[in-house]
């Protein structure tokens, strides 16, 4: 789990965790996740400004052929879903308040940095 071969320091104060979430769960460059971002634009939305919803990073996801499951789950902390559902070797894209991170075998990364958990 690295930052896309593409990713730049100017890119850690924008709104595109989405973008970059996607990026690294599919292995890809940050351009190619924002093309396949673009490609998933939902009815309401005129541009792409960075910002992204949950419906579109699976779209973008589909669009580059990686396979997944979706589920949401109600009411549960990160660090209660880390410690009792997160399953070793798997890759997770969580939605925490309005920000995307995603989280592997103890490590969470954004565009803030890759931390252990």
């Amino acid at each position: 789990m690295n930052f896309p071969s593409d990713w730049t320091e100017d890119l850690v104060r924008k709104p595109i965790c989405g973008v970059l979430a996607v990026a690294v769960i599919a292995g890809v460059t940050f351009q190619k996740a924002t093309l396949a971002i673009k490609a998933n634009m939902l009815p309401h939305q005129k541009k792409h400004g960075g910002k992204t919803y949950h419906e579109q990073r699976l779209g973008a996801l589909k669009h580059l052929g990686i396979d997944f499951h979706d589920q949401m789950w109600d009411k549960i902390t990160l660090n209660r879903f880390i410690t009792s559902a997160a399953k070793p070797n798997t890759m997770y894209m969580i939605n925490v308040t309005g920000h995307v991170i995603v989280y592997k075998d103890g490590f969470v990364i954004d565009q803030r940095g890759k931390v252990p958990y």
